[in-house]
């Protein structure tokens, strides 16, 4: 859209200047930031404790659904 603005020699065009500045204010301050922030985020975190006990028996699934189950009487119901 800039681009559009500069050619038709538009006042509302950003300078050069500030889009350049906003890119090195992306590329040296935010990705950094980021970056570090991910580093430090992994390296502070301990070995995840889930606040409850977890059964690892497994669950059977039922094979056969009720009519109401099925997808083509879901989509009719859901209107």
């Amino acid at each position: 859209v800039n681009t559009v603005a500069w050619s038709s020699n538009s006042t509302a065009a950003l300078p050069i200047t500030t889009i350049g500045l906003m890119v090195a204010i992306l590329c040296f301050v935010h990705f950094p930031l980021t970056v570090v922030g991910a580093v430090v985020g992994r390296n502070i975190t301990e070995e995840f404790k889930p606040p409850s006990r977890t059964n690892k028996v497994p669950r059977e699934v039922p094979q056969v659904l009720a009519w109401y189950k099925m997808p083509l009487a879901q989509l009719f119901m859901a209107g």
